[in-house]
């Protein structure tokens, strides 16, 4: 008996409420899921990798400016020997000492040792389309950067709304299990207050002290079920304690029509954004290749900084313009674009087809919300006739003409459907979250609760 009690003083303490609880609302579970979710986290700097990738692509159109230098050390200085040609002037004009006269015309054209330090510039001004292609192409891989954060959000959105409220429903069935120990409790007590007065025998006590540990086990293992679901959403929203959930459950309302819904997620969904992006960057692919077929002309400029015994042929500074132009490639420009064709092919189909699915997954979504508040509604009925028969078993076996198994049975049919409801109120709202966060609604939901 000591045990009884002892159990029923820790569910009293549980369905206390604790002025120091630490509570968790829906709103404060995505704030804290926003900040602390690694996943999330890393979703946001692949897209801020993106962003600087684009804007790296805009570089492109500008010229290129920078300097280049050397050092350079060969065997011998490269001289020109023009001794012959001078010696022929000589002889010409009868000079009898060319040497001596005209002097060595063996002149020094490169030095043994030379450095020198040039400004280059080169600025392309036709690339045949390909650098338009190119930033394009950034950009929609920075919108598919966003689309999959989106999908990582949205995914994450849809596991705490899950887990808020399964942990809800862990919380409402430990505080039922609770109630139903207590009051089995007591009728275990009045059970064996009315045997010890001769008014049932003592089967009925037996009965009552059968249900009541029956009880005890439904307890410890709803207490389990709660704990479990606690630390699961504690580890989503990242290792935030708390000992009370403030959001309730939403009581359950008559849809839209379907197609109302399908129509907005086929225009929302994220996972159709990224497919639409991937069918343009194949169609961007496909001019990029066609492109190869066109030349590649560019400025370009160069000019001595510094020089250090650079030969005098050298100029001091030049510029010109520079053209590229592949005349045959063994038709690899030709199959390359069939197969960039082929691509967006496949990416069309794989678009058809993943808006099937869409519309499919809005309708199994809605088909489960609907069938859910139907379930909650005839179980309110059912609840109320429950609690009518709990009170007239009741006062049958306090009057002698009711037996204890017959107030165990409806006290746990009571039970039984309050927790049916429970569940039902559970997956009416993940399921109907999980439809609000496809239509990419989820911040107004969230404002409302």
């Amino acid at each position: 008996m000591k045990t009884k009690y002892i159990m029923l003083s820790f569910f009293l303490s549980i369905l206390t409420v604790n002025s120091f609880a630490q509570q968790l609302s829906m709103a404060d579970a995505v704030r804290l899921l926003e900040k602390n979710n690694g996943n999330l986290n890393a979703a946001k700097y692949a897209v801020e990798q993106r962003h600087f990738e684009q804007q790296k692509t805009k570089g492109l159109r500008l010229p290129n400016l920078g300097l280049e230098g050397n050092y350079t050390h060969i065997n011998e200085d490269i001289t020109i020997d023009l001794n012959p040609i001078r010696d022929a002037i000589a002889k010409l004009h009868q000079i009898p000492d060319a040497g001596g006269t005209l002097g060595s015309w063996n002149n020094v054209v490169q030095k043994q040792d030379f450095g020198n330090l040039n400004a280059m510039a080169k600025w392309p001004i036709y690339a045949g389309g390909k650098i338009n292609i190119a930033i394009d192409a950034s950009k929609i891989q920075e919108k598919s950067a966003e689309n999959k954060q989106e999908i990582t959000r949205d995914e994450l959105y849809t596991n705490l709304i899950d887990l808020y409220y399964k942990t809800q429903l862990a919380a409402k069935s430990l505080a039922l299990r609770g109630t139903i120990f207590e009051s089995v409790n007591i009728h275990a007590a009045h059970a064996n207050q009315l045997f010890k007065n001769g008014i049932v025998a003592e089967v009925e006590t037996l009965n009552a002290k059968v249900a009541l540990s029956n009880a005890q086990r439904e307890v410890l293992a709803a207490k389990k079920d709660y704990s479990l679901a606690k630390t699961a959403l504690e580890n989503l929203i990242g290792e935030y304690e708390f000992d009370t959930l403030t959001t309730k459950f939403i009581t359950p309302i008559a849809l839209q029509p379907l197609q109302d819904y399908q129509a907005v997620v086929l225009a929302q969904y994220p996972q159709l954004k990224y497919i639409n992006n991937q069918k343009e960057l194949t169609k961007l692919a496909t001019k990029k290749e066609k492109s190869a077929y066109l030349p590649e002309i560019a400025l370009f400029g160069k000019k001595y900084v510094y020089r250090n015994n650079v030969s005098v042929l050298e100029p001091d500074w030049a510029v010109g313009v520079g053209l590229k132009f592949n005349v045959f490639d063994g038709f690899q420009r030709r199959n390359n674009i069939k197969a960039a064709q082929a691509q967006t092919k496949e990416v069309e189909y794989l678009d058809v087809q993943a808006k099937r699915s869409v519309n499919t997954f809005v309708e199994q979504l809605y088909n489960e919300i609907e069938k859910q508040r139907e379930q909650y509604e005839s179980l309110n009925s059912d609840e109320a006739l429950a609690q009518k028969l709990k009170f007239m078993r009741e006062k049958a076996f306090e009057n002698g003409m009711g037996t204890s198994v017959e107030v165990i049975d409806a006290t746990v049919q009571l039970s039984a459907i309050q927790l049916k409801k429970y569940q039902a109120l559970y997956q009416y709202n993940a399921k109907y979250g999980a439809l609000v966060i496809a239509q990419n609604n989820f911040t107004a939901f969230i404002s409302e609760l």
